[in-house]
């Protein structure tokens, strides 16, 4: 049985921190390794979203999700079949997804194509500079992965801000928005006190905004 509302778990996590760089009105929305489809439904529910296609490795997806495709997602037959039968979008969502591929360089270049013209890509991409990574190695020489998080041991690829914003620069695409989450009062009160210069060992991830414009 379909879960009746999104919960807390690693696949079903609705993402509110990214609500507010997601366009008001963002239509059709691809939700690319987006688990249940927890996130693109919290939009549809508000209605802000008008059709949601999901596509991930694991199955189950909520009943408000329209279409849903299960498959390899490093898979580039797979990409244009979704792309192919379901859309273009206005709006992919790629949160927390592109440092487990081996090449998101090369999903980021297809899933632009899948865009409307004017269409975003919002991402979201852990922050290697965190000093939850870094710490241990500064401090023990060593750290230890772990199932879930900044060291979940399924990261292949890692990326400070600068390579994030490269990768979400692909040909085509405009990056124009780049914020860093920074989750905890106590991380937010030493990026404060530092006037910002310690924001990028606070920040576990950043929220990039990308739109079409070619």
């Amino acid at each position: 049985m379909l879960p009746k509302e999104p919960v807390e778990s690693y696949h079903d996590l609705v993402r509110h921190d990214v609500s507010s760089v997601i366009p008001e009105n963002v239509g059709r929305i691809l939700d690319f390794g987006g688990g249940i489809g927890a996130t693109s439904v919290a939009l549809k529910r508000k209605g802000r979203a008008t059709y949601v296609v999901v596509a991930d490795q694991v199955g189950g997806q909520l009943s408000e999700v329209d279409r849903a495709y299960r498959g390899n997602l490093e898979d580039e037959d797979f990409i244009s079949k979704v792309v192919n039968e379901s859309g273009p979008f206005d709006c992919i969502l790629l949160l927390d997804i592109l440092e487990h591929l081996y090449d998101p360089w090369r999903t980021v270049r297809q899933l632009h194509d899948a865009l409307v013209p004017n269409g975003t890509i919002i991402a979201s991409i852990p922050n290697v500079n965190y000093h939850g990574l870094l710490m241990p190695l500064f401090l023990r020489g060593r750290y230890v992965l772990q199932d879930s998080g900044i060291l979940d041991r399924t990261h292949i690829r890692w990326f400070a801000r600068h390579g994030a914003v490269e990768l979400m620069s692909s040909p085509g695409l405009a990056v124009e928005h780049v914020s860093p989450n920074i989750f905890t009062k106590r991380e937010r009160r030493l990026n404060q006190l530092s006037f910002g210069k310690l924001g990028r060992f606070v920040a576990l991830q950043y929220v990039i905004r990308a739109r079409r414009v070619d």
